[in-house]
């Protein structure tokens, strides 16, 4: 990385979160002293807790300057290994990977590569929330291709938020005029799921029916879970997008296709294609741009800002003054998997506002399952200062 992309520190302490720029080489003292440009307001951190340096293309580090309860550095895991965590020795100089965590009292600190303008206007969109350098520059691709009549296949886990960016790519896109239209590929058996698609004509007291390439005619059609198409129905979407014509299912008159074909997999397309399972055709008229969307797991400067989206949303809902996070709740949402990613986030949040009394959310609220938690380990709870020289 080069001088032109400089590294961002976000920070997360007590519920809420906030970026610093690491925008100029040089040193960025953190404490709770006004004079400290990571400004940290509890009594477990010192007035001069710790350093972090930013070397420009040469990366971060981080000094713990004495501090009288510690910095802790927990490195992100790689592959399937689990996470490693180190606490600095006094004067100890440690450099930073991105994606590192670093510990100072209960607030959780994280490096990361800085996010462009374009995405930080972006950002601004209603529900959008871009904290993740690889989510940047995924919604600079976006606004690249929009203009395009290109098909795009979104890539991922279940829940990573596939519709949201197909979403955010209609309305980018000169048919934003239009409808966005969506349907579930592995809700529906393989007839009902063509009838859907393609309509259905008239026959013996049953009226004629419009399908979804008629009904988002000018838009965006959206096929989620494409990869559970049945083979003759796929070979039938090859048909109609190479002759950009159908006629409805049971026949009757020629329909043009008019749409946007956006669509979605959490399957490995290239493999099922090898294998025989999806139309290799269908494939490359599916991804003429392939965008992989990375897990929650993998975007951790997302998930408390994410997690305080969905809190104040469902606060708003429920015509009440949105909760705080507590330090507990915030931990255990930083150091959980989420193998349901930002769906299961949003409906964790949902359910804990319900089970939340008061002005504070805390960790019973949130339920999540000890076994799906990350191997983050977090340092001990140190004791209060009073007060410090």
């Amino acid at each position: 990385m080069g001088d032109s992309s400089p590294w961002q520190l976000v920070v997360m302490h007590l519920g809420k979160s906030w970026t610093v720029a690491l925008d100029r080489p040089g040193a960025y003292r953190i404490g709770r002293a006004d004079e400290c440009e990571v400004r940290i307001e509890e009594g477990r951190v010192s007035r001069l807790h710790a350093v972090l340096t930013a070397a420009g293309a040469g990366g971060v580090s981080i000094t713990d300057r004495n501090s009288q309860n510690g910095t802790t550095l927990v490195a992100p895991p790689s592959g399937a290994g689990r996470a490693a965590e180190r606490r600095l020795e006094p004067g100890e100089e440690v450099r930073v990977p991105a994606g590192a965590m670093i510990h100072v009292g209960s607030a959780v600190l994280m490096v990361t590569e800085a996010i462009g303008a374009a995405v930080a206007d972006a950002h601004r969109l209603p529900g959008l929330v871009v904290r993740d350098p690889a989510m940047g520059r995924l919604h600079d691709l976006i606004d690249r291709v929009a203009a395009s009549e290109l098909p795009i296949l979104f890539r991922g886990e279940g829940g990573v938020g596939k519709e949201v960016l197909a979403r955010r790519l209609h309305e980018a896109s000169p048919r934003a005029g239009g409808r966005f239209v969506s349907v579930k590929c592995a809700s529906l058996d393989a007839d009902s799921l063509e009838a859907e698609l393609f309509g259905e004509a008239p026959a013996s007291g049953v009226s004629p029916r419009p399908g979804l390439f008629e009904v988002a005619a000018g838009g965006t059609l959206y096929l989620e879970e494409v990869g559970e198409l049945p083979g003759p129905l796929q070979a039938r979407l090859v048909r109609a997008l190479e002759e950009r014509q159908f006629t409805p299912r049971g026949g009757g008159e020629v329909r043009a296709v008019d749409v946007r074909l956006v669509a979605s997999t959490h399957r490995k397309l290239d493999e099922e294609v090898a294998a025989g399972r999806f139309r290799r055709d269908l494939y490359f008229r599916l991804s003429g741009v392939a965008v992989d969307v990375p897990p929650l797991r993998a975007r951790v400067a997302e998930i408390e800002p994410l997690a305080r989206h969905f809190l104040d949303q469902a606060a708003a809902r429920s015509r009440r003054p949105p909760p705080t996070i507590g330090a507990d709740a915030r931990d255990a949402i930083l150091r959980y998997s989420w193998p349901g990613n930002v769906r299961e986030l949003c409906n964790v949040i949902e359910r804990a506002l319900i089970l939340c009394a008061g002005d504070e959310l805390e960790a019973e609220h949130l339920g999540l399952r000890a076994s799906g938690a990350l191997p983050l380990p977090m340092s001990p709870r140190a004791p209060t200062l009073v007060d410090e020289d």
